[in-house]
């Protein structure tokens, strides 16, 4: 993550500084706490940065 809270492309993978997979890493959190987890198709969220969560329902 850079200095404003944003994601930054690393040009080498790995590390204790690097999220290899940012989306992985949400749906497993997500999974741990007993939540659920929707898969979209490609495009379908482009209003919302491509990734959405509700919190309560």
């Amino acid at each position: 993550m850079d200095d404003n809270g944003g994601l930054q492309v690393v040009a080498e993978p790995g590390g204790t500084k690097v999220m290899d997979d940012a989306v992985d890493e949400i749906i497993e959190a997500v999974l741990a706490k007993g939540g659920e987890v929707m898969l979209l198709e490609d495009g379908a969220l482009p209003d919302h940065h491509h990734i959405a969560l509700t919190l309560r329902y």
